[in-house]
């Protein structure tokens, strides 16, 4: 997964009241350095993250579920989700998950919740089948990909702000449907 992936999916919390939201929100973008010198990581925790520092998830706006933030160079959300868990007494939604896509086709898997344990599946194979909404760029014969939606609506808004950016280059956005494979 490179600097362009996207995240899309949710990952529900079944057990979440106050008190659980009060923990969770220590952890929502924070880093892992900063979180070990809080006393809230120990060492070993935050070594367990190679690659990452940042949790990049948020609450949604309904604040039931856990959802990418947007965030550039995420890694090991998978990790982060299993920690977190762990720390603050989560109970992730069984069947829920979060289809990672890079800028290959290929380059993509899921992270799944399935039975009560937080589980990667390489290539998305849980995901066949399903239809996503890609936005891509194009410029003459040149292609950029700029994301990987669950919903047309997210992949058209996503394309509008692209075309706005990006209209003096005269890079044109749109979106397209595909079914996983």
């Amino acid at each position: 997964m490179g600097h362009s992936t996207n995240y899309t999916g949710k990952i529900r919390i079944t057990n979440l009241d106050l008190e659980k939201v009060r923990q969770l929100k220590k952890f929502l973008g924070a880093n892992k350095h900063d979180l070990v010198k809080d006393g809230i990581l120990t060492e070993d925790q935050a070594s367990s993250l190679r690659y990452s520092y940042l949790f990049d998830m948020e609450l949604d706006e309904d604040m039931t579920a856990l959802q990418w933030n947007g965030s550039c160079e995420t890694n090991e959300l998978e990790t982060w989700l299993i920690l977190v868990r762990g720390l603050c007494e989560l109970e992730y939604q069984e069947g829920d998950s979060i289809l990672c896509q890079g800028e290959a086709p290929e380059d993509r898997y899921v992270i799944i919740v399935e039975g009560g344990c937080v589980n990667v599946r390489s290539g998305a194979a849980e995901a066949c089948g399903t239809e996503v909404f890609v936005c891509q760029g194009h410029y003459y014969d040149e292609y950029e990909l700029g994301g990987v939606f669950a919903s047309k609506e997210d992949a058209e808004d996503y394309c509008t702000k692209r075309n706005d950016e990006t209209d003096q280059y005269s890079l044109t956005w749109d979106v397209s449907s595909r079914t996983l494979s």
